[in-house]
């Protein structure tokens, strides 16, 4: 999202009143704008003032949650590390999307950090707006938004999301704000983040206290190629492919679905569950597993998890991948 400058409305009563002022406001504009990209360019590099402005956030994200009858989030310090870097590549090479130059989606760059649990994203980018303000300037122009166009309030006001994470860099007075909406609900063994186009894989997770398991969503999409600024600069929002592979709770032997089979994920009475991952495709790319709970409660259900597989032919491919995304990789490390 890209916000305006903000002006100041100044009443100006003589001519010579107003060349005064003018000189004044030009000389604090100028004293304003040196002061806070001297700032910002500290900012990227101290830590402590990372820190202040991530909590000067979270702040605001927990005011406006919490005006609408939400739970406050938590900063999660991992999800927090994938936004930094996103925010930096933004800023480092001056361009505004959700993919990255790799080509990369949010999801995608969570999973190989290691992370699993339900992700979105919101993005801002700000020049010269004075800093004291930029948290709540953020937070206010999302609750500003009308449907259709609200997908930055919807994200903000998850209501079942638990954590965010948040980056921030800045180039030449333009701030790149990178927050990570994360829903924690489930607890699942590591999922590898790479595999072999020949290889089984299956995942066991736990459903928690209040929620079932409702089924599992396998998505497919093509392996992911480095983006140009041009290319960057065209897309907008961002979202899992239509390709899916859709999988239920297992039947009881003389039980079959409409289609004529008995599923394939195994639940236990606490919880526990174990299901195989096709790769359906057949065709190397990214799969990503979307767990779906339904609340016991209020019959919602919700997305527990986009945790993605980059499925390679063969383990030269796999190596190039690793290479390409070090960066994310390294997060774990």
């Amino acid at each position: 999202m890209q916000h305006h400058n903000v002006r100041d409305v100044i009443k100006i009563g003589t001519k010579e009143a107003m060349k005064g002022k003018i000189a004044i406001a030009l000389l604090a504009s100028a004293l304003w704008i040196t002061l806070s990209c001297r700032w910002f360019s500290k900012l990227n590099r101290a830590e402590g003032a990372l820190e202040d402005f991530k909590l000067r956030m979270l702040a605001e994200i927990n005011r406006a949650r919490e005006a609408h009858g939400l739970k406050r989030l938590e900063l999660d310090e991992h999800a927090s590390k994938v936004a930094q870097i996103h925010a930096e590549e933004m800023a480092r090479n001056s361009y505004f999307s959700h993919w990255d130059r790799n080509g990369l989606k949010p999801y995608m760059r969570y999973s190989l950090a290691g992370g699993y649990d339900a992700l979105s994203e919101n993005l801002s980018h700000t020049k010269n707006i004075p800093l004291r303000i930029l948290p709540q300037t953020i937070i206010n122009s999302y609750l500003a938004e009308r449907p259709p166009n609200d997908g930055h309030k919807r994200t903000l006001l998850l209501p079942y999301a638990t954590h965010v994470g948040i980056g921030i860099a800045v180039n030449d007075g333009h701030v790149y704000v990178a927050q990570e909406f994360v829903t924690k609900l489930i607890k699942m063994l590591p999922i590898p983040r790479f595999a072999r186009l020949d290889e089984k894989l299956q995942i066991i997770g736990k459903v928690p206290s209040g929620w079932e398991l409702h089924n599992i969503d396998v998505f497919y999409e093509p392996l992911p190629s480095p983006m140009t600024k041009e290319e960057l600069s065209r897309m907008s929002a961002y979202g899992l492919p239509e390709e899916r592979k859709s999988l239920f709770k297992l039947l009881p032997p003389n039980a079959r679905y409409s289609d004529g089979s008995r599923g394939d994920i195994i639940i236990a009475n606490d919880g526990t569950f174990l299901c195989p991952i096709p790769f359906f495709k057949k065709l190397p790319g990214v799969y990503t597993i979307v767990v779906w709970l339904l609340n016991r409660n209020d019959k919602t259900h919700v997305a527990a998890t986009n945790a993605s597989i980059f499925v390679c032919r063969d383990e030269d491919e796999m190596k190039r991948l690793q290479q390409r995304f070090m960066h994310y990789l390294s997060i774990l490390r």
